[in-house]
């Protein structure tokens, strides 16, 4: 699942479709998903020329 591109209005479709995903797993699968929006948003704020915070 990814933005169909940079464009602010893409991003808040993607990021509205991946909370509609989210909702619909099982507890024991969120970790998984919350790791790889982790991921997804430092690739994000890399690209924006900002640092990302540090992973606790």
């Amino acid at each position: 699942m990814a933005a169909a591109g940079d464009a602010l209005a893409h991003r808040i479709t993607y990021l509205e479709q991946a909370l509609a995903h989210l909702d619909a797993l099982g507890p024991d699968q969120r970790l998984l998903a919350v790791t790889l929006s982790y991921e997804q948003a430092a690739d994000l704020t890399a690209t924006a020329g900002a640092q990302a915070p540090p992973l606790v």
